[in-house]
């Protein structure tokens, strides 16, 4: 089912809160990928309404920051 589709890597880290920061910022980008709209995304890397939530986006935003050079 899903043979016909490219794996495509975003971004490279270890750091598990980073993970799934980008993750749900990929997710929310791309809103014609969840199951909702068509797509194969069928869960959220993160439940927005739990308090890691900003722990997760804010790990996420410093790795962008510093893939920048910020």
């Amino acid at each position: 089912m899903l043979g016909q589709y490219r794996f495509q890597v975003e971004y490279l880290t270890n750091d598990l809160n980073e993970q799934k920061g980008l993750e749900q910022m990929l997710y929310e980008k791309y809103p014609e990928a969840q199951e909702a709209n068509s797509g194969f995304n069928k869960y959220r890397a993160v439940d927005v309404t739990k308090p890691y939530y900003q722990i997760y986006r804010q790990a996420a935003l410093d790795y962008l920051s510093r893939q920048a050079g910020g």
